[in-house]
């Protein structure tokens, strides 16, 4: 059974008008409707990062003296919390399918720094976590990173932000945010998203083993990673097999196969 949404506050998104505007074609009768205030399609680590922004406190930077330069700023009406955020993706939680090809892959340690995590206004957030789990062991001294990012101008004075985190670290850290930051999870592939030039209120449907259902948000976000065929070096193209919709057998295999 799919999650009931709360009704969000209208007022929380700013409207766009000038956003173009699509003809909405109601639903058939018996499609369950549920409205949250802001919608992502995505369930990896880019969506969970937008999550944790949207409910991040410290969108009330400083330089912000009203609420109408804050709009103005940021986009939102004024400084209290967004409403219900909804998630469309066809696994069961965050990041499953990344987990996943991690695990297929055999990769141990990350190749970013522990400063590139989803709760991008705390830089130090992954470093804590593995400080309160016990888990320092875990972050990879890579002297390395560190001389590259001091190359390109990043000055950071802990020196375990340079790390590498244990690919289980990152997956149990992104697993603490989903536990605690509010939102809604539909399972399923969204097939169709419109808006009402009227209301400016955007229509998502989304299909979980072959019913569909359909979310009302406000705004919605595209967390989908990159879209398209894939980039292959043409030496590999004729061991590619099915994902470039070849007969023959592959003898090459693309992560988004894992």
């Amino acid at each position: 059974t799919m999650p009931v949404c709360a009704t969000s506050a209208k007022d929380a998104i700013l409207h766009r008008p000038s956003s173009p505007a699509t003809v909405i074609h109601e639903p058939d009768a018996g499609v369950s409707k549920t409205r949250v205030s802001v919608l992502i399609i995505g369930g990896g680590p880019h969506a969970l990062a937008a999550l944790s922004a949207l409910h991040e406190s410290s969108f009330a930077f400083g330089q912000f003296t009203s609420d109408n330069a804050f709009q103005r700023r940021v986009g939102f009406k004024n400084l209290q919390k967004i409403g219900m955020v909804g998630i469309i993706d066809p696994n069961e939680g965050f990041c499953e399918g990344w987990n996943k090809r991690f695990a297929s892959l055999e990769i141990e340690h990350l190749r970013s720094p522990a400063l590139a995590h989803p709760l991008a206004f705390e830089p130090m957030a992954l470093v804590n976590f593995a400080l309160r789990e016990g888990r320092e062991g875990e972050l990879l001294a890579a002297p390395f990173v560190s001389s590259k990012l001091a190359d390109e101008g990043f000055s950071m004075q802990d020196p375990r932000l340079y790390s590498l985190p244990s690919t289980a670290l990152f997956r149990d850290f992104c697993a603490s945010l989903e536990a605690r930051l509010p939102h809604e999870w539909y399972r399923g592939y969204a097939t169709r998203v419109a808006k009402d030039g009227d209301s400016g209120e955007y229509m998502v449907s989304y299909e979980c083993e072959g019913v569909e259902h359909c979310v009302v948000a406000e705004a919605v976000i595209f967390a989908t990673g990159p879209t398209g065929p894939p980039i292959v070096p043409s030496p590999f193209l004729p061991f590619m097999g099915r994902l470039l919709g070849q007969q023959s057998s592959a003898r090459v295999t693309h992560t988004a196969e894992l």
